[in-house]
């Protein structure tokens, strides 16, 4: 259960003098729940997602974190997730309504766009399937297809197409829908003929 304000610290404390556990790091993550505040700590939801600690996770659910909660530089507890590729927490956060259409400060990059950049194509997938938008692009115009490509990540590369040639197919104007995709798609194919060195800026900045 989630730390709170009615957990005793004394055990805690004894650990740590007797070297069972780090004190540093075990005290910092106690007074992450909220130490005496009975809320739980968004900061806790964000390392816990970045971590890939789902029970954390699912705790700080629990006791009323926001699901949209961002660490302390601005990057969404989701992005920093699909960021790793900690699948059962991005299926937790989603669940628990973070939104998928997210972006972090840096480069304004989706959580779609990490994922498709750092190659996690179960990440792609199951953000697309609740609902992410395939061709929303961060600051610099680039969609997650082009960045998927940039970096070589073909499972994501095929995933991404498909979703794209779906959204053109169930279009009420497929001519316009067309149309409009095109030059995304021309965008796209010459970005692969100039492959960027390096992820889009949010994936990275971690």
């Amino acid at each position: 259960m989630p730390l709170s304000h009615h957990t005793p610290r004394k055990p805690l404390v004894r650990g740590c003098k007797k070297g069972v556990v780090p004190r540093d790091q075990s005290l910092r993550d106690h007074e992450d729940w909220g130490w005496g505040t009975g809320q739980p700590s968004q900061r806790s939801l964000a390392e816990a997602a970045r971590d890939g600690h789902l029970v954390q996770l699912q705790q700080a659910l629990a006791a009323g974190a926001d699901p949209n909660a961002r660490d302390s530089e601005g990057r969404l507890s989701l992005s920093l997730a699909c960021h790793r590729g900690h699948l059962a927490c991005v299926q937790q956060l989603v669940d628990a309504g973070a939104s998928v259409e997210g972006a972090d400060p840096f480069g304004s990059s989706t959580v779609l766009i990490v994922s498709a950049a750092m190659g996690h194509a179960d990440c792609v997938k199951l953000l697309l399937d609740a609902g992410a938008e395939v061709g929303r692009t961060d600051v610099e115009g680039t969609t997650a297809l082009m960045w998927a490509r940039s970096a070589e990540h073909e499972e994501c590369v095929a995933i991404l197409q498909a979703a794209e040639a779906a959204l053109i197919a169930l279009s009420p104007t497929p001519g316009e829908a067309a149309a409009a995709w095109r030059p995304r798609l021309a965008a796209s194919a010459a970005q692969e003929q100039a492959r960027p060195t390096s992820p889009p800026a949010g994936p990275v900045e971690r």
